[in-house]
């Protein structure tokens, strides 16, 4: 039994680095065009990355376990989801879709692009993905929740964007779109309702109107937020001043 148990091991190990193999010439081939998004190679490939991220998450996400993973990791940010963590299917679904289409994207520019996955890492690329994408759980979730209409408080213990990777004008007007769109989804709800309806040309006096709040509270409220963003995001707080 026992001889018949270390050749089991010797097969999985062979296995194992053969896969890693083929997932080192994968991100070579990927290589030769820059990642191109528009190729049909990276659409295969992402959609692989994708459905085994999303069975993951869903997974995780249905049964709470993600919480107990965010802390395995010491993610950041992640106090913001509650324990025991108890979302309904259609949510689970929704949040996971979320999470990959945006750990895709977050996947090429931080991880590919800087050449950060290499096999003799010892993780796959697929376990790599799913180690990146726990990491953007917090932001994705607050996101999802601020999209669901709910107040959410900001949370300072959270990783900043990561910066910008050259790909061309293309690619640094998409990846400055999401990181837009991180901005301001840091920010409380109706913080950022008032960024938004200054963004339309609205004073600050017919904003207060419209939030039933006073001037004075939204010129301080706007004041503290560029203050903080501008400490996370150096190169983005121009975007709501």
């Amino acid at each position: 039994m026992a001889a018949e148990l270390q050749e089991f091991e010797r097969q999985e190990a062979a296995e194992y680095l053969a896969r890693l193999a083929a997932d080192e010439d994968l991100v070579r081939f990927l290589q030769l065009s820059n990642f191109d998004v528009g190729s049909d190679e990276w659409r295969q490939f992402a959609r692989a990355l994708a459905e085994y991220g999303y069975a993951v998450f869903r997974a995780w996400l249905g049964t709470g376990e993600i919480v107990r993973r965010l802390s395995l990791k010491t993610v950041r940010g992640r106090a913001i989801l509650p324990s025991p963590f108890r979302l309904d299917e259609d949510a689970v679904g929704e949040l996971s879709a979320e999470l990959v289409v945006r750990g895709i994207q977050s996947f090429r520019v931080n991880v590919l692009l800087k050449g950060r996955w290499h096999a003799g890492g010892g993780a796959s690329l697929k376990t790599f993905f799913v180690g990146h994408l726990l990491f953007l759980v917090p932001a994705t979730y607050r996101r999802w929740r601020l999209d669901r209409g709910d107040e959410v408080v900001f949370s300072p213990d959270e990783p900043p964007v990561e910066p910008t990777v050259g790909g061309g004008a293309a690619t640094d007007r998409a990846h400055d779109r999401l990181l837009v769109e991180e901005v301001l989804d840091r920010l409380p709800a109706t913080t950022r309702r008032m960024f938004k309806l200054q963004a339309d040309g609205w004073s600050v006096a017919e904003i207060g109107r419209a939030l039933h709040v006073s001037e004075s509270k939204v010129k301080t409220d706007m004041l503290r937020a560029r203050q903080r963003l501008a400490r996370l995001y150096p190169e983005a707080s121009e975007w709501v001043s």
